[in-house]
């Protein structure tokens, strides 16, 4: 199911009229079907932004990845000598 709602949202972003033909072929309320496809994007959202690695991270999620930079400049800041 989560797939199917994948596809409705990402139709929904092409035509709108395509989420609405496509919830009927699937017997889902259009107004269901949004709410759903919105309630699974705003969680792979938050899984690809905060508890995923990222390879341009250098293989960290976000928020490892912050820290670290935040880290590191505390420590250029300690021996700068401007």
């Amino acid at each position: 199911m989560p797939g199917m709602l994948l596809l409705m949202l990402g139709a929904m972003q092409q035509a709108p009229h395509l989420l609405q033909s496509m919830a009927q072929l699937y017997g889902i309320a259009p107004r269901l079907a949004l709410q759903l496809a919105n309630e699974i994007a705003g969680q792979w959202n938050e899984t690809y932004n905060t508890y995923r690695p990222h390879q341009s991270l250098g293989y960290k999620t976000p928020g490892e990845f912050l820290k670290s930079w935040y880290d590191s400049s505390k420590r250029r800041e300690e021996v700068s000598t401007m």
